[in-house]
């Protein structure tokens, strides 16, 4: 049973529960959420359960005992959406009958938006970084197996043509990937460093699809997509729209791409992109609700500048090689192997 809810998490649980259902494995998704929307287009197994967009606005409801009592699973695999929902409450549920639990991190230290009381058997982890967090928080007693980072793949995207064509004009082209309360924030400080930037520019902003349209409690609870664009009508027509590529498309054609800790920095990194991490109060205040880090991840591994105040962002440069050779692309079929790995030892 695979239990999902946010994209994020999705890009990895969807995979690894198509190559376990390739391998002739009966999986049973339990879906919510915008991962739910995902789904389809990553894993052909349709779901046992399909919750709402957001459970915070359209409630629902679903008995977790009734149902691992019906499907009787093998194993639970769980996401680590933040805030999640289904994929806490089916991991606790899967604990309290003693069912083997997988944990599957798509960010740093994701294991604690479970709240878990006791170890998983098996967490799939980003890298060695990731991995030593979770050492430090249960010991040895879980297996840690690294499939990689979704952020991260073998092969990207074509590069978007509309960014190409400003590069060739000679623009700085530089991608802001905003969500969460402490985007506006983040946009007054990349203005400031706008301002001392000495190179022609252009921004594009990527907006999170989750985030874009939830009320700004502190502008009267309008979208949060109205307040940042708002904040951005100064900079007049050097912010450009580009909407129809995929973000990933646009970030990899980018000369840099700015954010707080978004995976899209480490898919720039990796591409060679400049990848620049707006480490404001706010962002740090969200980073540590989110997960056990007082740093930027992609700052402590190298990948990514951590910017404060006012820079120049031209003269910032991408990693060098031996950086980026600490992200790992995501393979779905290391994860497949180790839930296998798992259930032939429970049941040896």
């Amino acid at each position: 049973m695979v239990i999902c809810k946010d994209m994020g998490p999705t890009n990895m649980v969807a995979p690894i529960a198509q190559v376990l259902s390739e391998q002739g494995h009966e999986v049973f998704p339990v879906l919510e959420g915008m991962g739910a929307r995902l789904w389809p287009a990553m894993c052909a197994v349709p779901p046992v359960f399909r919750g709402t967009d957001d459970y915070a606005t359209i409630p629902f409801s679903l008995e977790i005992g009734p149902v691992l009592d019906h499907c009787r699973p093998d194993v639970v695999i769980v996401g680590t959406s933040f805030p999640n929902h289904l994929e806490g409450r089916f991991i606790r549920a899967a604990q309290q009958r003693d069912i083997p639990r997988v944990v599957v991190e798509d960010f740093w230290g994701g294991f604690r938006r479970l709240g878990l009381l006791r170890p998983p058997n098996l967490v799939l982890t980003l890298d060695e970084y990731s991995s030593e967090l979770i050492r430090q928080q249960f010991g040895s007693e879980p297996r840690v197996t690294i499939v990689g980072n979704p952020g991260v793949k073998f092969r990207y995207a074509d590069p978007a043509p509309e960014i190409m064509a400003m590069r060739t004009r000679g623009d700085l082209v530089i991608t802001l990937c905003g969500g969460g309360y402490e985007t506006a924030e983040q946009i007054q400080l990349l203005i400031e460093c706008l301002n001392v930037t000495r190179k022609r520019w252009k921004l594009i902003p990527r907006w999170h699809p989750k985030e874009a349209n939830r009320p700004d409690p502190e502008n009267n609870n309008r979208p949060y997509r109205e307040t940042w664009d708002a904040l951005l009508e100064q900079l007049g027509d050097q912010v450009v729209r580009v909407d129809g590529p995929s973000t990933e498309s646009v970030v990899v054609a980018s000369n840099m791409v700015c954010a707080g800790y978004s995976t899209l920095l480490s898919t720039a990194a990796y591409a060679g992109v400049v990848a620049v991490s707006l480490a404001t109060p706010k962002v740090m205040q969200a980073l540590g609700e989110e997960s056990p880090l007082d740093q930027i991840p992609q700052v402590g591994l190298e990948v990514a500048h951590q910017v404060t105040s006012h820079v120049d962002l031209a003269q910032l440069q991408p990693c060098p090689a031996e950086a980026r050779a600490r992200l790992i692309p995501f393979d779905p079929t290391v994860g497949a192997a180790a839930v296998c790995d798992l259930l032939e030892g429970v049941h040896a």
